[in-house]
């Protein structure tokens, strides 16, 4: 990586990384040092069958159907959004993981957008990537 000139709360400075999956991120050269940042946050095995089993269930186990939408019930982040662990340190909103198991991965960049109006509903047909 590379040094960019933005430090981080101690003033240590940021690395800008490539994750294997080709996103970038910047990241604090305590996290590189001590082992804490291991990806840009999409840490997928889409190989591993109970992984995958497991991310199914959760979904399923935390959504409840509301006429045609299937609709989180479980942790939401301060914007409305549902969100689950992808890994123990790793957050994933729940519309992602739902599009990324189900279709594939998504850019970073995009955003995913509910033709249902529902933010929180995880039915991919009810879900555009823009």
């Amino acid at each position: 990586g590379k040094s960019s000139k933005r430090p981080y709360d101690n003033q240590e400075a940021m690395w800008e990384c490539r994750c294997t999956c080709g996103n970038t991120c910047h990241v604090p050269g305590y996290f590189l040092r001590q082992k804490l940042k291991k990806s840009c946050g999409c840490l997928w095995k889409p190989h591993d069958q109970d992984y995958v089993s497991t991310l199914k269930f959760r979904l399923e186990s935390n959504s409840l159907w509301q006429g045609q939408c299937q609709v989180w019930h479980g942790m939401v982040n301060r914007n409305g959004q549902g969100k689950t662990y992808l890994t123990p340190k790793t957050y994933i909103l729940v519309d992602r993981l739902s599009w990324l198991i189900h279709i594939g991965k998504i850019s970073k960049k995009k955003k995913i957008v509910h033709i249902c109006g529902n933010p929180l509903c995880i039915r991919v047909q009810h879900m555009q990537v823009m």
